[in-house]
């Protein structure tokens, strides 16, 4: 909260921004407001006839935003690729070490999903940037969509395109070019490739799937 004091011969207020005001009248040279708990000294205090004093206190404008996270889909059982994000903003400026509570509601399907640490409700601290960071999800075993509502104070939003899918009944696995180790800074590419094999229920080959690799 800010607090303000001013003085002059007229005053106006902005409805907009100014959500309630008090107008108090002094007695003789003594500025009305004087004794008021928002008084600060030295405005009002030159003893002057007809003086006014202007105090206000103003109040921060505050926002929850939904940052990253959202329309996202995975397999049963499977991590989804993302961690859920939402930014705090406090008069347009980035708000660190807020606490924002992300709480996933799964009612309508009870796809069994949780945070990947077994909880369904999770509180966490913004960043420099005033963004939290959820842990990652895990979907559980019953397709069909969920939401994830985000707290802070008393806003809220809601992440409500995420999805548990249903399945085609084929099995990605690791075929090649995992475990491999390269030094940080040696700027040499790594010596094999990713690969990843799609087999049908019966563990034959398919073919014209789309694979998307992301990076952890």
């Amino acid at each position: 909260m800010f607090l303000g004091a001013g003085a002059g011969g007229s005053s106006g207020r902005d409805e907009t921004l100014v959500s309630d005001w008090n107008t108090l009248g002094g007695s003789g040279s003594q500025a009305g407001g004087k004794l008021d708990p928002l008084y600060r000294a030295p405005t009002g205090d030159s003893d002057q006839p007809g003086q006014v004093v202007l105090q206000w206190t103003c109040v921060p404008q505050l926002e929850l935003n939904l940052f990253d996270g959202d329309g996202q889909n995975t397999a049963p059982g499977t991590v989804f690729i993302k961690p859920l994000q939402a930014q705090v903003m406090i008069n347009k400026m980035p708000a660190a070490d807020q606490e924002v509570t992300f709480k996933i509601i799964d009612d309508f399907e009870e796809t069994g999903t949780t945070f990947i640490d077994g909880r369904t409700t999770v509180t966490v601290i913004t960043d420099s940037s005033g963004i939290a960071t959820t842990p990652f999800l895990k979907a559980g075993s019953t397709p069909g969509v969920f939401v994830v509502e985000a707290t802070w104070h008393e806003l809220d939003i809601v992440f409500d395109e995420l999805e548990v899918a249903r399945t085609t009944g084929n099995t990605l696995t690791i075929f090649s070019g995992n475990n491999q180790n390269i030094s940080l800074w040696s700027g040499r590419p790594w010596s094999e490739p990713l690969v990843v094999k799609v087999t049908d229920p019966d563990g034959r080959p398919v073919s014209d799937v789309k694979i998307e690799h992301f990076q952890r």
